[in-house]
C-alpha cells in the first residue's frame, strides 16, 4: 500500500465484496436449477459449483479485508483477480451469448461490472504509486 492509501475505504470494500459474493454464492448454490431455467447457459450443476467458488472467494475477502497484514500483502494481487473476473464474465458471454436468456446476459453484465467496480475501488483504496511520483 502507498502513503496515499485509503485503509478505511479498502476495508469497506472488501467486506461489500465478501458479504455480495457470500449472498450471490449462497443462492446459486440453493436455487441452481432456477437460476439454470432463468439465466440459460450452462447447467444447474455449473451454477452450483460457481455458487461455492463465490462463498469461498466472499470469506477470503473478508480475511483480507479484516487482517492488515494479508491486505497489505494480498490487496493489488485481489485487484488483478477481481479485474480478470471482469473480462472473463465478458469473455463467457461473448462464447456463449446464443445460449444465454436476456435476463442471463443482464446478470453476465452485472457480473462484469461488479468485477471492474470491485477492481476500481480498491485499487483507489491501495492507492496510487503513480500519483508519488508526480508529487
Amino acid at each position: 500500500m502507498t502513503p496515499n492509501a485509503n485503509p478505511a475505504m479498502l476495508r469497506k470494500v472488501f467486506t461489500i465484496d465478501a458479504v455480495a459474493s457470500i449472498l450471490f454464492g449462497l443462492d446459486l448454490i440453493l436455487f441452481a436449477d432456477l437460476a439454470a431455467a432463468w439465466f440459460g447457459g450452462f447447467s444447474a450443476d455449473f451454477y452450483m459449483i460457481t455458487g461455492f467458488v463465490f462463498v469461498l472467494w466472499g470469506i477470503d475477502m473478508a480475511a483480507v479485508g479484516w487482517i492488515n497484514s494479508l491486505r497489505r500483502r494480498f490487496s493489488q494481487a485481489v485487484v488483478y483477480v477481481d479485474a480478470a473476473f471482469g473480462v472473463l464474465a465478458v469473455g463467457l458471454l461473448a462464447a456463449y451469448f446464443q445460449a444465454f436468456t436476456a435476463l442471463g446476459v443482464a446478470m453476465m453484465l452485472a457480473m462484469a461490472a461488479a468485477g471492474f467496480g470491485f477492481a476500481r475501488y480498491k485499487q483507489k483504496g491501495i492507492g496510487n504509486p503513480a500519483e508519488l511520483r508526480m508529487a
